[in-house]
């Protein structure tokens, strides 16, 4: 997703380069597109549907706080990358004949350097939104301001259960980004990496 390259720490408030080799992807198996009628697209009207969503990388994003972040980010279609940070904004539907239930999960796939110790994922779901971050690095498990802990080292997300019925629309933003003010965005980041995805699971849902 991005890659630090350099960092100037002032009252924790940090300038942090990133490169290309990392990647953001958004992916629905194949076969729950053919065999449930599940689909991607960047935009509302589904003219093009797909299982795959690839956001390209941002080139020498520097960290930012999230109020750098336009507050209207989730009402853009599409890919939005800004010059310092990452956002898309897409939706899934259900264009099958039978109502489904998915879980969403984003993974961290790729780490170096421990970049993830700054990172911050925003995920708006029908546009409401909650923001993730690890847990603080100081040994008292407690959790970054205004945070919801990852789940675990390589896993940031994973939601419970959620009815897409026939015909139905979800709609998600994922933005990222590198949180300046956390203590942890400090030199020792220098050279990291990280590459991100997020996966969807569906099934026909359970008759009570």
């Amino acid at each position: 997703m991005f890659t630090l390259l350099g960092i100037a720490v002032a009252l924790f408030i940090v300038s942090a380069l990133v490169t290309n080799k990392g990647s953001f992807t958004i992916t629905l198996p194949r076969s729950q597109m053919l065999n449930l009628g599940l689909v991607l697209s960047d935009t509302a009207d589904f003219k093009r549907p797909r299982h795959e969503i690839l956001s390209p990388p941002v080139v020498d994003l520097w960290n930012i706080t999230r109020s750098s972040i336009p507050e209207n980010i989730h009402m853009l279609d599409g890919e939005n990358n800004g010059k310092d940070y990452i956002a898309m904004t897409f939706y899934l539907k259900n264009t099958g004949n039978k109502d489904l239930e998915y879980v969403l999960s984003v993974d961290l796939n790729e780490i170096y350097r421990n970049v993830d110790e700054a990172l911050r994922v925003e995920l708006y779901i029908n546009d409401e939104s909650k923001i993730y971050a690890k847990r603080k690095s100081d040994g008292s498990g407690e959790s970054e301001p205004d945070t919801i802990p990852f789940l675990s080292r390589t896993r940031i997300i994973r939601t419970e259960p959620k009815d897409v019925n026939i015909d139905q629309i979800e709609k998600f933003t994922v933005v990222a980004w590198i949180e300046g003010e956390d203590p942890d965005c400090t030199n020792d980041l220098l050279g990291g990496f990280v590459k991100m995805t997020m996966n969807f699971d569906a099934k026909v849902k359970d008759i009570e």
